[in-house]
């Protein structure tokens, strides 16, 4: 009890530095979308540096509620539910727990604690999806998940630049506004192309200059911390596997890979090696575009794409996959259907019920609905620039 006590002590004080330093003065306009009230259990997940933290400092403002991160060594050593048990017995009203998936057990504590104290709020973040969690409590009747992606290009000219813009869709030229680009005196195409240099999480208001050794460490703390923690067993030679996978993505033309040399390559078996490609997309390393109706539980997919567009620059990536990496991210993550064709000869994507095509300023269209050019100011009839998919959200 009293060593509980001092943990708690301890974690008031992180909370105070945090609440005094780490609360951003501009903040994602995703964080409307974001209801802190919306139930009294929830589970925040996303991409790592998308802001979960900030949103949670943010609500943590003017309430009753303790603040901690379980991959501290401060709470390591102690059980999640009894630290919270103390903390609610302490007098307060919840508590928002960062990193929850370094905990051990911990969906069978954030259940526990949900049915013991009903009257006490529980949010809990995590880097990775619900999906491929090892916990074995059943949450999902009690927690709702609130997801938070990456900074779209609308969000990243709020942030920039302090102005307002609305939403629109860009494959409905009567909703398409536009207004802001003359209002503001914005260069669209170069803003569009720094967006996808360092532009997709929050931290590049810090320094656009360090966005790349931050992005790296993302990467490596992905592959190193959050994947052992899903997956059974991991050893180098997996972790070896993935980075490679990130680097050979990042170059090639043709984006997808070889099952059988790379089993063979890196002496994986077939099943390990799909468990781990899979784990790496749960994690937000990489998205598996697949055809419709896929739905065999060991596939590579017609694609594979980097999730974040920001990591083909930082290996200086190949440009026409960027184009369909982040068609492919800005799509999905606006709720969108999103598959891939194998004969490309009709067009490179499906979205929705649209047929797409994407490429560069003089891209053919096909036999698509829409064709998506890059280095595209403004879109007539069909066609579409690429920077007008990330105004959706």
């Amino acid at each position: 009890m009293d060593n509980l006590q001092k943990i708690i002590k301890i974690i008031l004080n992180n909370q105070i530095r945090k609440l005094q330093y780490e609360i951003p003065s501009k903040k994602r306009d995703w964080y409307k979308e974001l209801d802190i009230n919306s139930n009294r259990g929830i589970l925040v997940s996303g991409p790592r540096g998308t802001g979960k933290t900030s949103w949670l400092l943010i609500n943590l403002v003017d309430s009753n509620c303790l603040y901690f991160s379980a991959d501290s060594p401060i709470v390591s050593g102690v059980s999640l539910y009894n630290l919270c048990e103390q903390i609610f017995l302490s007098g307060y009203d919840g508590v928002f727990i960062d990193e929850v998936h370094y905990a051990k057990d911990w969906s069978l504590h954030a259940k526990a604690l949900y049915d013991a104290f009903p009257n006490k709020k529980i949010v809990i973040c995590d880097s990775s999806s619900v999906a491929l969690r090892k916990g074995i409590g059943d949450i999902s009747r009690r927690f709702i998940n609130l997801s938070m992606p990456m900074l779209s290009f609308r969000e990243y000219l709020m942030l920039k630049y302090n102005i307002n813009i609305q939403k629109f869709n860009p494959y409905k030229l009567s909703d398409i506004k536009i207004d802001f680009i003359i209002e503001n005196k914005l260069n669209i195409i170069k803003d569009f192309n720094d967006y996808l240099a360092y532009g997709t999480r929050p931290f590049f208001l810090e320094s656009t200059t360090n966005y790349q050794d931050k992005l790296l460490n993302i990467i490596q703390k992905t592959i190193e911390s959050d994947i052992p923690c899903l997956l059974p067993q991991i050893n180098m030679n997996h972790l070896g596997f993935m980075n490679s996978v990130i680097g050979f993505l990042a170059n090639s033309k043709n984006p997808t890979i070889n099952i059988e040399r790379q089993t063979s390559l890196w002496s994986i078996g077939k099943e390990k090696l799909y468990n781990l490609l899979n784990a790496m997309e749960k994690v937000h390393l990489i998205r598996i575009i697949k055809k419709q109706n896929d739905f065999k539980m060991y596939s590579k997919g017609e694609k594979i794409f980097l999730f974040d567009p920001t990591v083909y620059n930082l290996f200086n990536g190949n440009i026409g996959t960027l184009r369909e990496a982040y068609t492919a991210a800005a799509s999905i993550d606006s709720g969108h259907q999103f598959y891939a064709l194998k004969n490309e000869t009709v067009c490179d994507f499906i979205l929705d019920n649209y047929k797409i095509e994407v490429g560069g300023r003089n891209k053919t269209i096909k036999n698509a609905d829409y064709v998506i050019r890059d280095n595209l100011d403004v879109a007539y009839e069909n066609v579409i620039p690429l920077w007008m998919l990330g105004f959706e959200y």
